[in-house]
């Protein structure tokens, strides 16, 4: 074959390696096996750390409990693989979805005040239950803010998110005088 009518990225690669300085292609050279050694190299320690914290866990848990303990991973394993399909960006679509279709664009004031709704979510910055309801919302440990105006949607939302699969639902829509008590954005 002709090497004048080769297409494609090697064909490119080969021709800028053919007009390229040979002391500079050498260099290049040097580096790459250099960098891929160092690759493998530091690929090859990981996975011997990995085997050998399995060992350190099998032992120290016993057969049952690393079963348990394998099991719950291999789970966590398969939901961050469907992560990564799609679905953690699936909430911001069910949240438009959920507003348009089911709440119409309702807010948490458009709650009734008896009896009081609170949907519950979790804060994943500081690990403790995150309330929504009319009057305020708030976790203990970021603060509180007062009659939020908040989408019903939005709520819902946080409140279904389970982050290996479905990601959480961002707060930076929120003023920052709004809160009150102590906050983790200072």
């Amino acid at each position: 074959m002709d090497s004048s009518l080769s297409f494609g990225p090697r064909a490119l690669l080969q021709k800028v390696a053919e007009r390229m300085p040979s002391a500079l292609r050498d260099r290049i050279t040097s580096a790459l096996l250099v960098g891929s050694f160092t690759a493998l190299v530091l690929s090859s320690i990981g996975q011997l750390l990995t085997l050998g914290l399995q060992v350190l866990f099998g032992r120290a848990l016993g057969t049952h409990e690393y079963g348990i303990y394998s099991y719950a991973m291999a789970w966590l394993g398969v939901g961050l693989i469907l992560g990564k399909l799609g679905f953690d960006t699936a909430l911001v679509r069910f949240v438009a979805s959920y507003n348009t279709h089911l709440f119409n664009h309702a807010s948490l004031q458009d709650l009734p005040d008896a009896p009081r709704f609170v949907i519950n979510a979790t804060n994943v910055q500081s690990g403790v239950l995150w309330r929504f309801s009319k009057p305020y919302m708030w976790d203990w440990r970021v603060g509180k803010v007062a009659d939020p105006k908040i989408e019903l949607a939005v709520a819902v939302g946080a409140s279904s998110a389970f982050p290996p699969v479905l990601s959480p639902v961002r707060r930076s829509h929120l003023r920052p005088g709004a809160w009150t008590g102590y906050s983790l954005q200072h």
